[in-house]
């Protein structure tokens, strides 16, 4: 019951107020590859919230696929929806417990949302996952200039 609840709040988290009930009859006509396209150039161009609705519609087509979850998760990020983005990065690390793309997404949420114990322990996981060498410096420095009072190992 719980697991359905956050997966339809992953899922229709990209939709504003006064869509249709269903990110998915919004794009009936719309291949899923066209729509993962075009979602992805969304994305790129800064699009944030139609690419929040185009991967709404792509986890309702396959709600297997970790990659639409982080990446809704990432859109909703870029507009302040911390909630929702937090939402978004726990069920793709549920979906792809390796991915550290999305234990960073999580971090970065649960530190915007007041949880900075949380967010600590996912970014130390994260970067425990790496390789040592440049990846880890690199994401050690995003940490220290994004998120003031988060200090990893």
């Amino acid at each position: 019951m719980i697991a359905s609840a956050l997966l339809a709040g992953c899922a229709s988290a990209g939709l504003d107020e006064g869509a249709p009930a269903s990110a998915e009859d919004r794009f009936l006509d719309r291949s899923t590859q066209e729509l993962s396209l075009d979602a992805t150039r969304s994305l790129a161009a800064g699009r944030h919230r139609h690419a929040a609705e185009l991967y709404a519609a792509l986890i309702e087509r396959q709600p297997n696929d970790p990659a639409h979850r982080q990446a809704l998760g990432y859109a909703l990020s870029r507009l302040a929806r911390w909630r929702e983005a937090r939402v978004c990065f726990e069920e793709a690390l549920r979906l792809d417990p390796t991915s550290d793309e999305s234990m960073l997404g999580l971090g970065v949420a649960r530190y915007h949302t007041g949880d900075l114990e949380g967010a600590r322990e996912v970014l130390q996981q994260g970067l425990d996952t790496l390789a040592p060498g440049s990846e880890r410096k690199s994401w050690k420095a995003v940490v220290q200039r994004q998120l003031p009072g988060i200090v990893l190992d």
